[in-house]
């Protein structure tokens, strides 16, 4: 049998798992009936040594494996050098 939208569920995929049929999208954030939902996630970042032309900061990682990592920001981007930083990303 191949894995079919539901009336009234959301519109992502179904996938097979060994609880039946999942969406996608529920596996990730709370069942939502009908809409698409907002996914914000709120990362912070602490300075790490720094490269030549770059801050390095390396993600605070709260339990969980890290979303991003070492992320990279050229020196022109700060007037002065930040400690930490966050990034808010939306999907």
């Amino acid at each position: 049998m191949r894995p079919t939208k539901r009336k009234g569920a959301c519109a992502g995929p179904l996938r097979r798992s060994r609880f039946g049929l999942l969406h996608i999208c529920c596996l990730l954030f709370e069942p939502h009936a009908g809409r698409n939902p907002v996914v914000e996630k709120t990362i912070t970042f602490e300075l790490q040594p720094d490269t030549k032309n770059t801050y390095r900061f390396q993600e605070v990682v709260k339990g969980e494996p890290p979303l991003i990592g070492t992320l990279y920001v050229q020196r022109w981007a700060f007037e002065t050098k930040p400690q930490t930083i966050t990034v808010t990303i939306k999907a």
